[in-house]
């Protein structure tokens, strides 16, 4: 299922390029009457296998620079500008910049969630969780590995009441609380026993109907070409957190590499933000009454 090719009325955005580095991977929130909207940049192109660069000259390493956007009610970009990381990057964890920033609101503030990346002689990612002020990411809280991965990407933050919880896996499920900057596991039934077990976290999970929902990713590689795919399904959560529906497999553009970082609702409407080839950040508006044809 192709989402732009579906006989439903949408409006689609690109937010425009602020640097040399290519935007993707957007993430957005309602705030008040307005959006905001995360932007990550990136210094490599995947049509031609990467292939980093910093200024004019090759690099070793990849490199993230975001930004946040301010949008009307109609997607019009009014503000854009760069979000400050240079002290969180003094950290050896995140060396080499911050990937695919996911916004979400968590007592009375604006919170990111990142994945830090330290790229050199092996790559390294770890989540950091920051409060996003004026521009600035402040109080960053690195959150080790509950599984001593060396990799750690796509988790999805989940706020209920006054608390926070990262779904760290969809299938089989796992979820952890944060309590000063300590996870503990949540005892969750096993539901999802019958799901892939290649899905992956991409938007937050945000309230929805008398539950939650999310967009999670599923990765998948032609060998003969060496390229790998990247298709989404929507995740309904009870009121429990518990994940309870598992939605058919949709791609938005039907590009190779897409990757939806957002969703956000906003009375009869439903946004979608989404990277395409890591060259694109798109958002889509739709009615709820559209999105629920993907389950």
């Amino acid at each position: 299922m192709i989402l732009t090719q579906l006989d439903i009325a949408f409006t689609r955005v690109e937010i425009p390029s602020l640097t040399q580095y290519h935007p993707c991977n957007p993430s957005i929130i309602k705030h008040g009457d307005e959006y905001l909207a995360t932007v990550r940049g990136c210094n490599y192109d995947l049509q031609r296998g990467y292939h980093f660069t910093i200024g004019s000259s090759p690099s070793r390493t990849p490199d993230s620079q975001n930004y946040l956007a301010q949008l009307t009610s109609d997607l019009s970009v009014y503000k854009y500008w760069f979000i400050e990381d240079r002290h969180i990057r003094s950290d050896p964890r995140a060396l080499d910049g911050l990937e695919d920033l996911r916004l979400f609101e968590y007592q009375g503030e604006t919170w990111v969630m990142a994945s830090a990346l330290h790229y050199t002689p092996t790559p390294k990612n770890i989540i950091v969780l920051c409060v996003l002020k004026d521009n600035v990411l402040r109080s960053p809280i690195f959150i080790e590995s509950p599984n001593n991965a060396p990799v750690e990407k796509n988790w999805m933050p989940l706020v209920k009441g006054n608390d926070l919880y990262l779904v760290y896996k969809t299938s089989p499920y796992e979820l952890y609380k944060l309590t000063s900057g300590k996870l503990t596991k949540i005892d969750t039934q096993n539901t999802t026993e019958n799901w892939p077990e290649e899905l992956s976290g991409s938007s937050c999970v945000v309230p929805y109907e008398d539950g939650y929902i999310a967009v999670v990713h599923r990765k998948t590689i032609d060998q003969r070409k060496r390229l790998h795919f990247y298709r989404h399904h929507l995740i309904k959560f009870d009121e429990n957190m518990q994940p309870i529906r598992f939605g058919q497999r949709f791609s938005f553009e039907d590009e190779r590499v897409e990757f939806c970082s957002g969703i956000a609702f906003d009375g009869d409407d439903v946004l979608l933000s989404y990277g395409l080839m890591d060259q694109k950040a798109v958002l889509l508006k739709m009615s709820k009454d559209s999105l629920r044809r993907l389950f």
